[in-house]
């Protein structure tokens, strides 16, 4: 085997340092998720639009729309003439 010079065997100390104090961060990186990091669990939130905001009661007399922001319905009569 060929003998190292002194700058060769300060170079290989270092890398092995550095190697051996990154370990501990790859071991964690590798056994927790990244929803056990961020404390997520499994849950995906989101949001979708209004399926009917509008709509009309069975005898044509009501419209009943939703207010999403306000968290309201509203119901409105219609008349006659509409």
């Amino acid at each position: 085997m060929a003998r190292l010079d002194k700058g060769q065997l300060v170079v290989r100390a270092i890398l092995g340092t550095a190697c051996l104090s990154l370990l501990p961060f790859a071991w964690v990186s590798l056994r927790s998720s990244p929803a056990a990091i961020s404390g997520t669990g499994s849950f995906t939130t989101f949001e979708s639009g209004q399926v009917r905001p509008l709509a009309l009661s069975s005898d044509g007399s009501r419209l009943f729309a939703v207010n999403t922001p306000g968290g309201t319905l509203e119901v409105f009569d219609i008349g006659v003439g509409g």
